[in-house]
């Protein structure tokens, strides 16, 4: 669901000097959590006391990923407009 999501956006999110780099981005983030998370959570799994509350901390896990992933894009989302307000308002001077 996330690259079906994230994938035809960044064209519209960089500029097009950079869109190359940013696919390379996001690729390489996706690759590596599609490589990574399976892993802990197979870990997280095999190495409980029972199957019960292996699953629960296979859960608690995947929760834990998706509110650090939100609090980033929240606190991302709230850098961008700050910046975006300073460039409007003249404060922040951008040579192009």
């Amino acid at each position: 669901m996330y690259c079906c999501i994230i994938i035809p956006t960044v064209q519209y999110a960089v500029s097009q000097r950079v869109v190359g780099t940013a696919f390379h981005f996001v690729g390489m983030f996706t690759n590596t959590a599609m490589t990574l998370f399976p892993l802990v959570a197979a870990q997280l799994a095999q190495n409980s006391v029972d199957a019960q509350q292996g699953y629960s901390l296979v859960g608690y896990f995947y929760c834990g990923i998706s509110i650090i992933g939100l609090d980033w894009v929240s606190q991302f989302h709230f850098i961008i407009l700050i910046l975006f307000l300073l460039v409007n308002i003249q404060i922040f001077k951008v040579n192009s």
